[in-house]
């Protein structure tokens, strides 16, 4: 049987939503050097033939040019990983991230979606990180680029009215095809 490894690259998050625990528990955001990072991941892989991580940071995006980095020293290192994560649909994150992501091993990008009305998101506190049209964009890049699309959805948030959830029940009607699991 294979081996898995969880390992965190990060810690806290950059966002300030208001049902999370997160920040209460891990503070601001602060990440590992990407030298760091992958210096772990080819000790875990030549010493212990560990070639599958999930990477549990609640925000790997964070910072996307330290992201694309680890995917760039990983992809040089040739090493042949599998790897997961989680993080936001951020607009910044572009076809062009994900193809790196991909080349690196990312198989499974888990997306804090929460809710597909903007309404919502903003009640939430995301509203400054992504909008519905930018989640959607996200995750079509994400999916096209042979990267399984993994969402997380809050039902009911305070506030959220039942247009609010016709607009994310629509959201996955339209984007069905991109989604690899809710």
């Amino acid at each position: 049987p294979s081996k898995k490894l969880i390992l965190e690259w990060s810690r806290g998050c950059v966002n300030r939503c208001a049902f999370c625990k997160g920040v209460a528990i891990t503070g601001k955001w602060r990440n590992r050097s990407p030298a760091h990072i992958v210096e772990e991941l080819t000790y875990h892989y030549h010493k212990n033939g560990i070639r599958e991580f999930e990477i549990s940071d609640q925000l790997i995006n964070g910072d996307i040019g330290q992201l694309e980095e680890v995917a760039d020293r990983i992809i040089r290192a040739k090493l042949d990983l599998r790897w997961m994560c989680q993080g936001l649909p951020r607009p910044q994150m572009t076809r062009q991230v994900f193809d790196k992501l991909a080349a690196s091993g990312c198989y499974d990008f888990k997306f804090g979606l929460e809710s597909a009305s903007d309404k919502v998101i903003r009640l939430m506190g995301k509203g400054a990180s992504f909008t519905r049209a930018d989640a959607a964009r996200v995750m079509r890049d994400c999916f096209q680029a042979g990267i399984e699309v993994s969402v997380f959805v809050i039902l009911g948030y305070p506030g959220e009215e039942e247009e609010d959830f016709i607009d994310t029940h629509d959201f996955f009607r339209d984007n069905h095809e991109f989604i690899t699991r809710i």
